[in-house]
């Protein structure tokens, strides 16, 4: 077994001169926060009762193009279509 390694010294750089890799996760940004996106309205009108007293439930419904919304007055949660 060798005690040295062939390889050249890590300067910090990925290969081909890439930024250097930051685990699994990309670096936070406020566009990756999807519960706090200014993409997304922070309440919505209730289908089912027409209450505006609405607060994001999940980023995410039961497609990816919807996030899930709850509704004080009638309790509900329901679907909101993110883009249109």
């Amino acid at each position: 077994m060798r005690a040295t390694d062939d390889r050249p010294a890590d300067t910090g750089e990925g290969e081909r001169g890439e930024a250097p890799r930051t685990g699994n996760r990309a670096p936070h940004s406020r566009v990756d926060d999807t519960l706090h996106s200014d993409a997304l309205p922070e309440s919505v009108r209730c289908p089912f009762c027409g209450g505006e007293e609405t607060e994001q439930f999940a980023a995410f419904g039961g497609q990816a193009s919807t996030s899930q919304y709850y509704c004080r007055p009638c309790r509900s949660v329901f679907e909101f279509l993110r883009w249109r």
